[in-house]
């Protein structure tokens, strides 16, 4: 016995309507990808933006400090003129 034409447009539906679902979870999860490296970045930017600012007004700002080994400020102000250590 065969089923009734509406019956078939009806489980149709159910599967394209389970394959949009699962379409729409997969593009969530490379959003949420999308949007942690877009905030590592961001703060990569906050910090060139801090150094733009240093280099204009040289002597009137502290070099920034991080908390990245051998990162100190004064191996930053060594490197700036030039010298290495």
């Amino acid at each position: 016995m065969s089923l009734p034409d509406s019956t078939r447009s009806g489980a149709r539906v159910e599967e394209a309507l389970k394959a949009l679902l699962n379409q729409q979870s997969l593009i969530m999860k490379r959003l949420e990808t999308i949007e942690d490296r877009l905030q590592s970045i961001q703060s990569l930017e906050e910090r060139v933006s801090t150094l733009e600012i240093i280099v204009q007004h040289p002597g009137r700002h502290p070099l920034p400090t991080t908390d990245a080994p051998g990162n100190t400020p004064m191996r930053n102000q060594g490197c700036r003129r030039g010298n290495s250590q």
